[in-house]
């Protein structure tokens, strides 16, 4: 806590992924290809600080919140181990190249805005990724029983 209306909340987390690839078979088409299934595992440690703003009217409340987190792929999800063969013929498996490793980071920015009484509230949020220049957006209905 900062101040009065001020917080600053920093957090670490690390998120965990299993995943597989399913057996994939063409039936049709001139060259069909048949596709082992595989594994993967992702391990994405995150870093980061949120400041967030409360200021009350009356019954009402206004809470903006900044968000700022760095995050890093450490598993090789892009590096598969994919083999495929072509059906119907004596060829042996072949391997998938996957795509490219990028090992760069992704920094995440996020802002909420939001009014509520002590029933309802509505929230606004937005945010940044830098790692596939993605913006979303989003809407947030809170309901307090």
């Amino acid at each position: 806590r900062l101040s009065e209306g001020f917080t600053l909340r920093p957090y670490a987390a690390l998120k965990l992924e299993y995943g597989r690839v399913s057996k994939i078979r063409e039936k049709s088409g001139e060259i069909k290809l048949e596709v082992k299934q595989n594994q993967y595992f992702s391990v994405r440690p995150e870093i980061g600080a949120e400041l967030g703003f409360k200021h009350y009217f009356g019954m009402k409340a206004l809470r903006t919140t900044l968000g700022v987190a760095y995050e890093n792929e450490l598993g090789r999800v892009a590096n598969g181990k994919n083999k495929a063969r072509v059906v119907d013929t004596t060829a042996d498996w072949f391997n998938i190249r996957g795509e490219k490793e990028d090992r760069k980071g992704n920094v995440k920015v996020d802002l909420n805005v939001g009014v509520d009484n002590t029933r309802v509230g509505v929230t606004a949020n937005v945010g940044y990724d830098t790692k596939g220049e993605n913006l979303r957006g989003g809407l947030g209905l809170r309901v307090i029983f």
